[in-house]
């Protein structure tokens, strides 16, 4: 359902009050789109493809609903359910898989809405006992909508903690992460009987979970997969302009200025003078910025922790090259060194990323796979060949999360990595969030430099110069 800029259209929004909170004039135009439409037309504007496809969304619910399923034709995009109006095609937050595995996040002492990636790390270190009993309250209706046989969150609720009270953590975690996988991809084969697609785009919060979209790339006769970068609300604003679009311009102009997503590095960016600026408001640092400060890095990289300050900062859970802390994965000890010093407890290693060129060598990427493996959406599984070297970024089941880069998206990045594969002959490094636990990540040089000084890093790599303490004299050895 879409609302107009009426005040008595949808009573929970007064839109003139909103206007004033906004500070906007009176006179501005107010778009209202619906919650899980807004999910959808972020993926399918940043997917190219001309035939059939799926665009799904799953989460813990927005506007009523907790699923959503559009077929595009070539032509339109439309609603499988003909409308998105929960009246008519009532869903409920028991039937939620996102929502059982938010109330296991909690269960298992996380944070709800926050901590599911924790959960999806710890689900590998245990079998999925109770896998089948939590599938027992869910099904794939003939309407293709999923529906429970509790009455209430609350019995979902009460439901997974009876399951916890006779299992570990590692058990619980294992059997909520497995009935997903095997829910969704059974709601996705069950929609591809009756349409018969080949191409999938994913968003919401539930495909934020990386081991569960690995397993919707294998369904049969699937030819590509992607899933939109901020998966979560915090890409309802992009959908939301899509939307505006379609009312002002119709779906077909929309469908001619469809585009393949470039990284999304759309956070503020500050210019080389306001860089050294801040370098300069700092005591205690010393600047290496010979011409050869990348091959410098890449020396350090073998044995140090560094990071990379580039454009703007990444939109979406991800770090992608803009904020990220780089290491070495070839000793699995780093990961304990890495949480210790921003104050983090994983259970997923650190994920790598890795050059165009070389992905295919170390990891399973594919067609399918490869346009959402440059946005770190997806697991992917790692050739033996380099599996041993590369310890710090291979799960228990010897997976990986890799990003792909490319030298156009971000070169700093691409040549950082192009002298480490040089001197080391391992083709990738460790990406991780350039931030401590529970803090947002980095966002300005400042803060930058002030996680440098804090011991978060060793050192900081901006567009071409490094930054470092100058009481670390270790450094100064390998750098000139």
């Amino acid at each position: 359902m879409h609302f107009n800029n009426t005040d008595d259209e949808f009573e929970l929004i007064n839109v003139n009050k909103l206007k004033s909170i906004l500070g906007v004039a009176s006179d501005t135009r107010v778009n209202f789109t619906n919650h899980h439409f807004s999910h959808v037309l972020g993926s399918f504007y940043f997917t190219t493809w001309k035939e059939k496809a799926l665009y799904i969304t799953a989460d813990g619910g927005g506007d009523g609903a907790f699923y959503s399923a559009y077929i595009f034709d070539g032509d339109t995009l439309s609603n499988i359910h003909k409308s998105e109006d929960t009246i008519q095609y009532p869903q409920y937050p028991q039937a939620s898989i996102g929502q059982a595995y938010s109330i296991v996040t909690e269960l298992l002492g996380f944070t709800r809405n926050k901590h599911e990636g924790k959960i999806t790390g710890l689900a590998a270190f245990g079998k999925g006992k109770f896998t089948k009993q939590i599938l027992s309250v869910f099904k794939v209706d003939p309407d293709l909508n999923i529906s429970s046989t509790l009455e209430s969150e609350k019995q979902l609720k009460d439901f997974l903690t009876k399951i916890y009270e006779n299992t570990s953590k590692e058990e619980l975690a294992a059997s909520i992460q497995q009935a997903t996988e095997i829910l969704i991809v059974k709601w996705i084969r069950e929609i591809q009987k009756k349409y018969d697609f080949n191409y999938i785009g994913m968003s919401g919060g539930v495909f934020s979970n990386v081991k569960l979209n690995q397993e919707v790339a294998k369904i049969e006769n699937i030819n590509e997969v992607f899933i939109f970068p901020p998966m979560g609300d915090d890409g309802l604003s992009v959908g939301n302009i899509v939307d505006f679009l379609i009312k002002e311009h119709g779906i077909k102009d929309v469908i001619r200025h469809r585009s393949v997503m470039a990284i999304p590095y759309f956070g503020n960016t500050y210019s080389r003078v306001d860089i050294v600026a801040q370098v300069n408001n700092f005591e205690n640092l010393k600047v290496y910025k010979k011409s050869d400060y990348i091959k410098a890095s890449a020396r350090l990289l073998e044995d140090h922790i560094g990071a990379i300050f580039f454009d703007g900062m990444e939109m979406g859970p991800r770090a992608l090259g803009a904020r990220t802390i780089m290491a070495s994965p070839k000793n699995k000890d780093i990961n304990n060194s890495l949480n210790q010093r921003l104050d983090r407890t994983e259970f997923m290693p650190f994920a790598p990323f890795v050059r165009d060129v070389d992905a295919e060598d170390v990891y399973e990427v594919n067609d399918i796979n490869r346009y959402a493996c440059k946005f770190m959406t997806i697991t992917t599984d790692v050739k033996d060949k380099f599996a041993k070297n590369i310890s710090a970024v291979v799960h228990v089941d010897n997976t990986a999360r890799p990003q792909i880069i490319y030298r156009d998206d971000n070169y700093l990045y691409y040549d950082i990595l192009t002298e480490f594969y040089k001197i080391t002959g391992i083709p990738t490094l460790v990406n991780t969030s350039f931030n401590a636990h529970e803090e947002p990540i980095i966002n300005t040089p400042k803060e930058a430099i002030e996680a440098l000084l804090g011991n978060r890093i060793d050192f900081l790599i901006f567009e071409d110069f490094i930054v470092y303490k100058s009481d670390r004299a270790d450094l100064e050895g390998l750098i000139y």
